[in-house]
């Protein structure tokens, strides 16, 4: 971390601690954005679930022996992962995967997924897991999510306006957002329970509304009388 100077707008005091991207000193030094998008990449990120580092050593993306840890530099460099029904049950280390465009990690145990840190992920398989819930609100160029057979009660998908096939089916989800940015038509598949608990959240208009519910009955084939669609 370093200080600015608003006087002579640039950073002249020392470095605050050592970054990782030189090393601690008094010299006065400018960070740019290249430099913390290169310092993500350094370093080393802990992997506890033996089969997980088991697979990634599979993979040719961990060395090995197992020691469970991965080196970033490794992690940063992958764009597609598979590493579903591989008895996983902590999948801690995926946030180091900053370059994924594709995960498949369904079939698993997992109880907890971090994918705040993919920007650039378009593809998630999770299903048949065990998540009570997912955070997708960071990744705007998700086109395609199956989370179905999981513990879900809610889930929002309003920022994931490129989205075109859902699955969310076998959960307890009484609660679905798909906000006003989510192209209707241009959704080829949704699929959900016949929860009569659900409250399908679609956006501003009753216009909207009546499409949703046309559209979730032809694809779901009917929708439980107590489902309810609303702004």
């Amino acid at each position: 971390i370093y200080l600015w100077d608003d006087v002579a707008n640039v950073s002249t005091l020392a470095p605050l601690y050592d970054d990782g991207i030189s090393n601690l000193s008094l010299a006065a030094k400018t960070v740019t954005i290249t430099d913390v998008v290169n310092n993500s990449c350094v370093g080393t990120t802990a992997i506890p679930d033996f089969n997980f580092e088991n697979r990634l050593i599979n993979l040719g993306i961990d060395s090995g022996p197992h020691d469970g840890f991965i080196n970033n530099s490794a992690a940063c460099s992958v764009n597609g992962l598979a590493v579903n029904s591989y008895n996983i049950s902590d999948l801690t280390g995926i946030e180091a995967f900053i370059a994924l465009t594709s995960l498949y990690c369904q079939v698993n145990q997992l109880t907890n997924l971090d994918v705040t840190n993919m920007t650039n992920l378009g593809l998630l398989y999770c299903q048949q897991n065990d998540l009570p819930s997912l955070d997708v609100s960071n990744n705007p160029v998700l086109t395609n999510l199956q989370c179905g057979d999981n513990q879900l009660t809610t889930l929002d998908v309003s920022n994931n306006t490129n989205l075109t096939t859902l699955y969310c089916d076998q959960n307890q989800l009484t609660s679905l957002t798909l906000g006003t940015g989510i192209d209707l038509n241009n959704l080829t598949l949704i699929a959900i329970d016949n929860d009569p608990n659900l409250v399908i959240h679609v956006g501003a208009t009753i216009g909207r509304v009546a499409l949703a519910q046309s559209l979730f009955t032809q694809i779901n084939g009917s929708i439980s009388a107590g489902t309810t669609f609303a702004v």
